[in-house]
This record gives structure tokens, sequence and C-alpha cells, in this order.
């Protein structure tokens, strides 16, 4: 199954050049086409909401992880389905990741196409 996901930084704090690490908040969109959740096309207009919830455990859903990650917060999560069956996740989250810094040439690093 194919899954569109979107990455919105909102806050990148926290740099921590001797661990290598830094903070990063924001929020996650995944999409995806769940044919088993479309409504049947004879429902027509009374079948326009879903008025049963979401199975969890039923229910597929990646599995999306950092794979430089320290630690993955969710404060905030939404699912929802349109009588499609195209499934949209947005989450608001606030990870702490970890990345090689190549500090060698710092201070006496260039600034490549920026200003003269």
């Amino acid at each position: 199954m194919d899954v569109a996901v979107g990455l919105y930084v909102t806050n990148f704090v926290g740099i921590d050049e001797t661990r290598e690490s830094f903070e990063v908040g924001g929020y996650l969109t995944a999409k995806w086409l769940d044919p088993r959740l479309a409504l049947p096309a004879e429902c027509g207009f009374r079948c326009r909401r879903r008025h049963e919830p979401f199975n969890w455990n039923k229910l597929w859903t990646p599995s999306i992880e950092s794979a430089n990650s320290i630690s993955h917060k969710t404060s905030q999560s939404l699912l929802t389905a349109d009588r499609n069956g195209l499934v949209t996740y947005v989450e608001r989250f606030d990870s702490n990741l970890s990345n090689d810094f190549d500090l060698r040439k710092f201070p006496f690093d260039t600034l490549v196409g920026g200003m003269s």
C-alpha cells in the first residue's frame, strides 16, 4: 500500500554538538487509500457519515518512525477516513534525534552560494 508522508517542523531547538543530537517539534501527516473503509456506491446521501468508531485493532496503519530517534512523544493525533477510503493521519509530536555533525572544518568552513 502506498503511503504519502509529510512533515511540518514548528520548532528546531536544543542542538547539542557534544552529543550530536537535536530536538524537533512539528506535525506529521500520512495519507493512504484503504478500500475496505470505502462506503458502498449504493449508500448515496444517507450513508454520508460513518457512525461507528474505528476499531484500532482491525485497522491497518503504517509504522512510521525515524531511523535516528532517541525519543518521540506524540501529544495529539487524529485519524479520519472519507467515503472513498482515503485515510488521513495527523500527529503533533516532539522528538529528540541524533545525527553525525561534521564539525571538523568549523569555524573555518565556507558558505556555498551565500552572501559575499
